[in-house]
């Protein structure tokens, strides 16, 4: 061991290995573990210069060091941390476009019991029935919507001949 820390050359090989291994550890999260052994590198190499009667270059490459490990210390912190806020209003699991709906007819594309798939204004909608079941390919409409829940109920024949005949919505 003396003669690592005696050698100017293994001094530098481990402050080197140690700036390599800090890089690593920025890039390449280890849970600490890299950055361990870096600052281990970095510190026997800086002590091998004071051994070594080098008290200034140690002094030197001991803030250097330092300095390194702060600045690559606070990039990382950078690049993990979460900067910017997302909109509350952008991000909403609930289709707006289902309130458009309201009022509407159409037909059932599954059965509902109670829950199933209705075609709306040439959209599919996932659809509950307000009471009951109601066949597959019987007209619909549409009583409640509130968020992605949409409420049918099954059309009476004397409703079903007026949306038929295009006098209804």
């Amino acid at each position: 061991m003396d003669v690592i820390i005696s050698d100017p050359f293994f001094a530098c090989l481990l402050l080197g290995i140690g700036v390599a291994l800090i890089f690593l550890e920025v890039f390449i999260p280890s849970g600490g573990i890299i950055g361990i052994v870096a600052l281990a590198a970095l510190s026997l190499g800086i002590y091998s210069f004071f051994h070594q009667g080098k008290v200034l270059l140690g002094s030197l490459t001991g803030i250097g060091a330092a300095v390194f490990v702060i600045s690559m210390f606070s990039f990382m912190l950078k690049r993990i941390s979460l900067t910017e806020t997302q909109d509350s209003e952008a991000f909403t699991s609930v289709d707006k476009g289902l309130a458009e709906i309201m009022g509407r007819s159409g037909v059932a594309k599954s059965a509902l019991r109670p829950a199933g798939v209705a075609l709306i204004d040439g959209r599919r909608v996932d659809v509950v029935a307000s009471s009951g079941f109601i066949e597959n390919g019987k007209l619909i409409k549409v009583v409640e919507t509130s968020g992605n829940r949409v409420v049918v109920r099954e059309l009476p024949e004397t409703e079903k001949q007026s949306q038929e005949s295009g006098n209804g919505k």
